[in-house]
């Protein structure tokens, strides 16, 4: 999947960001500048044209969790044809790395434009035509400016940009207890059926990622974050303990800064509260789901809010006897 974006590849948060260079590491001012003001590596070792090298980002960086530096800008040798099959190559590198470590939103320029001697219009087509019938990663085509954005919406057919949404949602939890672990793979596995990004560590938790740089990221990147809350959570959560504790300081400092945020979603696992919510989410509307299986009207219900849609009954017409008592 794709869409088409005007703007800055650095706009919007993503998994992935990819920066254009050529095949000696080298770029354009501009996008050194960029780097530089989110202190980001501007050198990198490149060995060929067509090659992308990635690298995780320092955990400071909280727009994205790899940025990949492609060699799609010619050298004096490079031909327009060796740019074009250069592209196509860069489009499977990015693939192939999105599907073995779980990334899922692409950020990505027009790679082989302007200095790389392709038309906009090319480079645009070509990474159309690769990301095209991706159903698990969507790459969101940045054109930096007006003019060339306008252009090719003009020459693409609207048809055939994405515009469904799936809710990246992250799942804090603790797995000490087996019962509850079995409980949120099932929630995960579900979720994921009915079109919400659902992820936890059990899925998407590779070995050897940085496990403080993988939770960060998680929480950052997310549109949700379902807290599954027990006796075990909470006891993590104060004092600050593990995997668990690592996340509740992040939590708390993200509703700190955003204190009208509806982000964070309590799900208890026991009938009282001052027993499974940690202390900072106990003003927070939560729901409880003590038993073995999620029931069905609430899962509906956690959609609703992963989504943020409303199912509010619309308002109909006022009766006709309280129109006549109001008027007398």
């Amino acid at each position: 999947m794709y869409q088409l974006k005007q703007g800055s590849i650095f706009d919007q948060k993503c998994d992935l960001v990819i920066i254009p260079c050529n095949a000696y590491g080298g770029m354009t001012s501009s996008i050194q500048q960029d780097l530089i003001s989110y202190g980001l590596p501007t050198s990198v070792k490149i060995s060929k044209h067509g090659q992308v090298v990635f690298k995780t980002c320092p955990k400071y960086f909280t727009q994205s969790s790899v940025i990949g530096y492609s060699a799609s800008v010619k050298s004096l040798h490079t031909s327009q044809s060796s740019t074009c099959k250069s592209l196509h190559h860069i489009c499977n590198q990015i693939i192939e790395y999105c599907k073995n470590n779980s990334l899922r939103f692409i950020n990505i320029p027009l790679l082989g434009s302007g200095a790389g001697g392709l038309s906009y219009q090319n480079s645009f087509d070509i990474i159309k035509e690769h990301f095209i019938n991706e159903d698990y990663i969507t790459a969101t085509i940045f054109a930096f400016s007006e003019k060339i954005y306008n252009t090719l919406k003009k020459s693409n057919q609207q048809s055939n940009i994405y515009n469904e949404f799936h809710p990246r949602v992250f799942i804090s939890y603790t797995g000490y207890d087996l019962n509850n672990q079995k409980w949120v793979k099932n929630l995960c596995i579900k979720l994921r059926q009915n079109g919400v990004d659902a992820r936890c560590d059990l899925f998407h938790l590779k070995l050897g990622q940085d496990l403080p740089q993988w939770m960060t990221n998680e929480i950052n990147l997310a549109n949700k974050v379902l807290l599954i809350c027990d006796k075990y959570y909470l006891s993590k959560t104060n004092p600050c303990r593990g995997g668990v504790g690592w996340e509740t300081m992040i939590i708390q400092g993200d509703m700190l800064m955003n204190q009208d945020n509806n982000k964070y979603i309590c799900i208890m696992r026991e009938d009282n509260p001052s027993s499974s919510l940690p202390i900072y989410m106990r003003t927070k509307y939560s729901l409880c789901c003590n038993k073995n299986e999620i029931e069905e009207e609430q899962f509906k219900q956690l959609l609703i809010d992963l989504f943020d849609c409303e199912s509010i009954p619309s308002i109909e017409p006022i009766p006709q006897f309280i129109k006549d008592i109001m008027t007398n």
